[in-house]
């Protein structure tokens, strides 16, 4: 039994066996159907041959966002699979759409060849929390697995850069860069919750001391950490400028939220003459009863979205950090069973959070202008009043170069002994 292998599924794993509330129903044959619609629909990729120094993998469009200044400035060096049609991506040569069909057939394999071991990681955790379908994610991380093996070996990239560390698709990268001993790069994508799993990079560029803090909690294992700042808001930090009387509200929403419940809070807030803008995840289908009677944005960077707002309400999101860091005020309207999800509460990041809409109209209505609400993320964003503010890529690709020349110091090294 391979102990990396089984170090891979459990942090493919982790986060559903903390987090699942519902059953997940997902099992081989749900693999199988996967492969047989990626092939009858056409969607036939193939592995790239090219061969380049710095590669990058991005499976939603906010793991993109968070790497892609990084990616844009290291564009004529780097390789890139991607997932997902919403994805603003420079092209060339070296960008390809991940090939799911062959990681699909390749899960079907591992379920057949690595059952037993699927199997004693099944009856480990089973009874930890039975609504997680271990054997699917199991199967499929293990799927994804060889073919990125495949993936890396083409490619001889001397980094690998990713911003997620516990989905099935990027785990399965670590690993494999680990196989390759290519070094891996973390750059956040949103806060750390702390149901996250081990860090296991080689290098992780963290947005400030509150993530250092949680995943000191967590566990760190071999990864050296960076505190620069968050990428993708240079230029963002301080951007806006808060109004004395609120008008403008931008109302964000994903797919833990209760939707009837903030079409509650709309319909007060419109009958207030509010102007509310609707921004959605970009995977939420929800049609809400009022959308004709708002401003739906559909911006592809979520600060653009925030120009002319003066507040803005969301649930449990990473959009608050971002509001504050741009300085626009946020509420935290809270309709899950979750409550505070990131922690932002203490640290003063919303300017109120509530489960009761009138509570939270009322006091839009009583609002007090606050100044300088960017300060307030600073131990989210360490480069938030630096020299270095707005300006975390240039440092992070600065730091890389570093490594790079110190790797080729210790190659030159062994060779001459």
């Amino acid at each position: 039994m391979s102990i990396n292998k089984v170090k891979m599924i459990y942090q493919a794993l982790h986060v559903d066996l903390n987090r699942n509330k519902t059953p997940d129903l997902r099992n081989s044959r749900s693999i199988l159907v996967k492969f047989f619609k990626a092939v009858f629909s056409f969607k036939i990729y193939s592995i790239s041959t090219f061969k380049q120094q710095h590669f990058f993998f991005f499976n939603t469009s906010n793991q993109f966002e968070a790497l892609k200044n990084v990616y844009h400035n290291l564009n004529n060096k780097s390789l890139a699979y991607y997932h997902g049609y919403d994805l603003d991506l420079l092209s060339n040569n070296c960008l390809k759409k991940y090939p799911f069909w062959i990681s699909y057939f390749l899960s079907l394999y591992a379920y057949c060849v690595d059952y037993r071991l699927i199997s004693k990681i099944y009856l480990k955790l089973k009874n930890k929390n039975e609504n997680t379908a271990i054997k699917y994610i199991a199967s499929i991380t293990l799927g994804h697995y060889y073919l990125n093996k495949i993936i890396l070996k083409f490619s001889q990239s001397q980094f690998v850069w990713l911003s997620n560390d516990h989905s099935y698709n990027n785990v399965s990268f670590i690993f494999a860069a680990k196989y390759h001993k290519i070094p891996s790069i973390y750059i956040q994508h949103a806060s750390v919750s702390p149901i996250f799993p081990s860090l296991r990079f080689d290098y992780a560029f963290l947005d400030g001391e509150i993530a250092y803090q949680t995943y000191k909690n967590i566990g760190i294992c071999g990864t050296k950490i960076n505190l620069f700042g968050i990428s993708k808001m240079d230029g963002w930090i301080n951007r806006y400028s808060p109004n004395q009387k609120i008008k403008n509200i931008l109302v964000c929403v994903n797919e833990v939220d209760d939707m009837v419940k903030f079409e509650g809070l709309i319909d007060k807030l419109l009958e207030r003459k509010y102007n509310v803008y609707l921004r959605k995840h970009p995977y939420l289908e929800y049609k809400f009863k009022n959308e004709n009677k708002l401003h739906v944005q559909k911006q592809k960077s979520f600060m653009e979205a925030l120009n002319g707002i003066d507040l803005m309400i969301g649930g449990d999101s990473n959009v608050h950090l971002e509001a504050a860091i741009t300085n626009v005020p946020s509420i935290y309207f809270s309709t899950s069973h979750l409550w505070d999800y990131y922690g932002f509460l203490k640290f003063g990041i919303f300017t109120m959070a509530s489960k009761n809409e009138n509570e939270i109209v009322s006091r839009i209505e009583n609002y007090v202008q606050s100044n300088d609400i960017y300060l307030r993320a600073k131990c989210y964003c360490h480069s938030i009043d630096t020299n270095y503010q707005n300006q975390t890529t240039n440092k992070i690709i600065k730091e890389v170069n570093s490594f790079m020349s110190q790797k080729r110091i210790e190659l030159l090294k062994d060779n001459f002994l």
